[in-house]
This record gives structure tokens, sequence and C-alpha cells, in this order.
């Protein structure tokens, strides 16, 4: 009876360890998950809209915060693509009276020494490409 209950409960774990790894892959496990607060990194850029909202480059130039007024974090958006809906490294950003966030994309070759492209990218207020 208590190797069926402990054959039981192992399979038990195993089915929620892999609906957990299959659900939630993005997720980091070392975090925890009561944890409320938001780091910067390297800021090099921000801007504030007509609302109040901010919106921060830090990470060496490849991440865009947007930050509410109310110090909840909007959305974020990773650079390092070299993909159209991307950007590589946000350079500037400015926000239009609508709320849309133009971000000044710069895409340097493969060692990082040229400029591939530069161009102007727009995302929507809730930051979609």
């Amino acid at each position: 009876m208590k190797k069926k209950i402990g054959i039981i409960l192992l399979f038990t774990a195993a089915v929620c360890a892999a609906f957990a790894a299959v659900f939630e892959p993005s997720r980091d496990l070392g975090v925890n998950p009561f944890d409320r607060t938001f780091s910067f990194e390297n800021l090099s850029f921000a801007v504030t809209d007509k609302t109040g909202s901010s919106f921060v480059i830090d990470r060496s130039m490849r991440r865009i915060v947007k930050l509410r007024p109310d110090g909840t974090v909007g959305f974020v958006l990773e650079g390092g693509s070299k993909d159209e809906k991307s950007f590589f490294y946000a350079y500037e950003l400015a926000v239009d009276a609508e709320g849309n966030l133009y971000v000044i994309n710069g895409v340097l070759d493969d060692d990082g020494f040229y400029m591939q492209r530069e161009e102007v990218i727009r995302y929507t207020p809730s930051g979609a490409f």
C-alpha cells in the first residue's frame, strides 16, 4: 500500500514538473515570484509622454521599458535582434500625441564595427510593432 502511494506521488510530481516546463518555458525558476522590484542596468536614454508614462532605454541600448505614472511596468521590449520587426540597438526615443513610440534603431555588422542600417521604427502604445 505504501509503495502504491509513493508511486502515485512520484507520478504526480513528474506530471506537475512536465506541465510547468511546457506551459511556462520562459519563466526563470531562480526568481522569487513575490519579488515586486524592477531593476535597470546601464541606463542610456529616457523620455516621458503627455500622460506621464516614461520610456527608458537600458541594458546597453538593448531593452526599452515603459513605466506607467503609477510606477508599474507597461511593457518591456528586448532588442539585440536583427529581425525586421525588432530593434538591435535603441539609440533614442520619441513619443507622439497618440502615445506611439518611435525608436532610432541601429543595426551593426556581425563584428560590431560597421552600421548595416539605421532606421526609425514605431511601436504602438501597447508595445506592438
